[in-house]
Formats: C-alpha cells, structure tokens, sequence
C-alpha cells in the first residue's frame, strides 16, 4: 500500500490533489494533514482510494502540476472499510 500525505485540501471544491505523473497501482492510503486555528485536524482519518480509480477524476493545472482532483466525500475512510470487511469474514452483521 502507497502512502501519501496531503498539506490541505482545496477547499473551494473540498477535494485533493494527486499528481496525475504518479502511476499508482494497487490501493493509496492518505492523509489530510490541515489542522483547524485550535490545532485540530479537519481530516483526522486515513482514505483509501485505489490506484485504478483516479483515472476516473479530472485533471487540473496547480501551480504547473497536472493534479487528479479527488472530492474527500468519495474516498473510502481506512479504518470503516476494514472493519466492515473484517466483520464480514467472522460473519458479524452479515
């Protein structure tokens, strides 16, 4: 699993960008590292989002980079999938 870390979203679009240069291959985990005035993270949580799926999203021109922009909203939260699929194999909630 990759692991990337992001420094703030766009906020206009509530997304992130991922380098479209970058092929992922497999599942990306990341972090949303922007923390509030009081020092709290916005995006506390790890997401997930495989490497397939980011040619799915648009690409945008950042400060000369060509980004892949990602709503938040649409990546997976780490911790909720894998539980789910953990409860799922013991036959919990199923």
């Amino acid at each position: 699993m990759i692991q990337l870390n992001i420094r703030e979203p766009i906020w206009k679009t509530r997304s992130i960008g991922i380098r479209d240069s970058l092929k992922f291959q497999g599942e990306i985990a990341i972090k949303i590292a922007y923390k509030d005035k009081a020092g709290n993270k916005v995006y506390p949580g790890t997401y997930l989002i495989k490497g397939d799926k980011l040619r799915d999203y648009p690409i945008q021109k950042v400060r000369g980079l060509s980004l892949r922009i990602v709503p938040i909203r649409e990546l997976e939260v780490y911790g909720e999938v894998h539980r789910e699929v953990q409860q799922a194999d013991k036959g919990v909630g199923v």
